[in-house]
């Protein structure tokens, strides 16, 4: 699969704009290649690279790829730093909560040191000082009810364990930003270099990609162990397996089953025989013996509703196969659950 058909399958359709413009940076060059025999020829009808005008021409290509490439960067990494700055606020109020369920609850002893009830010391995450997480003014709206009255401890820990879980998710599409914009920096500065014969482009990665923020920063990756470790030891009890079963996100591209690719098989190959059939018994059996003409219309009347339900499934099922072909990521443009969610073959199937 080519890179770019690989990036608008797997970008986050919210964040679109912000990935690296690769296709725009792909034609920049396809353009300027197309463009170069036809000012060389005009001038000195030669088309080697190591001449001075050819290779004044692609001086001046440089200049404006690296321009783009150095606009592209800058915005990767002011949007990855933003969405950084989010996710910590994010982890400080979920952390908040679990401190909130023990002082509470005192089911779980609390995990910072207190000085005083309601008072504890500051903690700092990832290098970045964050507010105290056991002070009793905070307590989320989610936990209380009525005049200040305690909701039931499994509904909390209900709503709470969705809360890591999408955010658990939000870390996880994060680090995948990381990753596709890396190497569409990579793919689209070796195609410059193999297009303009030369190894500026694999110097500027090294002078500018390698060392940028959105890609040296290990703070996702450090927070995604640490939403682990408190999803392990406070929500599940040590139970890694089960915790790890409801946080970890499957690949975005279907896999399909070999049981139900078979099964559907089947299934096809029984309407294709039914539905000749149908035709052929609505043909031989239009009248009874007795000459009265059958009623069938009246039956087939009875059948509409689930038809159109019957209809409406398969249809879907047609959409999300299309939709996976042409490389639209329809699971994050419909917010569907990532973790659980029916696959074009599974829809055919029903």
């Amino acid at each position: 699969m080519k890179f770019g058909v690989h990036l608008l399958a797997n970008l986050t359709p919210e964040w679109n704009s912000q990935y690296i413009q690769y296709q725009y940076l792909k034609e920049l060059l396809e353009k300027a290649i197309a463009d170069a025999p036809v000012m060389i020829n005009e001038n000195e009808n030669d088309n080697d690279f190591n001449n001075p005008v050819v290779e004044e021409y692609f001086l001046r290509v440089d200049d404006e790829f690296f321009e783009c490439c150095k606009k592209e960067l800058i915005k990767i990494n002011t949007f990855f730093a933003e969405k950084l700055a989010e996710a910590l606020r994010r982890f400080t109020t979920l952390k908040d909560e679990i401190q909130y369920r023990k002082l509470m609850y005192g089911k779980v002893a609390p995990s910072h040191k207190t000085n005083k009830v309601g008072q504890s010391t500051d903690s700092t995450i990832h290098g970045v000082k964050q507010p105290s997480a056991s002070k009793l003014s905070f307590v989320p709206d989610q936990f209380l009810k009525g005049n200040g009255k305690q909701r039931k401890p499994c509904k909390d820990i209900k709503n709470l364990k969705l809360a890591f879980s999408e955010y658990y998710l939000m870390l996880v599409l994060l680090q995948k930003y990381q990753l596709l914009n890396f190497t569409g920096f990579v793919k689209i500065l070796k195609k410059h270099d193999k297009l303009l014969q030369t190894n500026r482009g694999n110097e500027w990665r090294k002078a500018n990609i390698d060392t940028a923020t959105f890609y040296t920063s290990t703070a996702v990756t450090e927070l995604i162990c640490d939403v682990e470790r408190i999803y392990i030891d406070e929500l599940e009890s040590g139970d890694r397996a089960r915790a790890m079963k409801r946080l970890r996100v499957p690949p975005l591209e279907e896999r399909q089953s070999p049981i139900v690719t078979f099964r559907l098989g089947i299934f096809i190959g029984i309407i294709c025989v039914l539905l000749p059939m149908v035709i052929i018994l609505i043909l031989v059996l239009n009248k009874s013996k007795s000459g009265i003409p059958l009623a069938w219309r009246d039956a087939l009347h009875l059948y509409r509703s689930p038809f159109l339900i019957i209809a409406q499934i398969m249809f879907a099922g047609i959409n999300v196969y299309g939709w996976s072909s042409a490389g639209v990521n329809h699971i994050l443009i419909f917010e569907i659950d990532p973790r659980n969610h029916l696959t074009y073959q599974q829809l055919l199937e029903i």
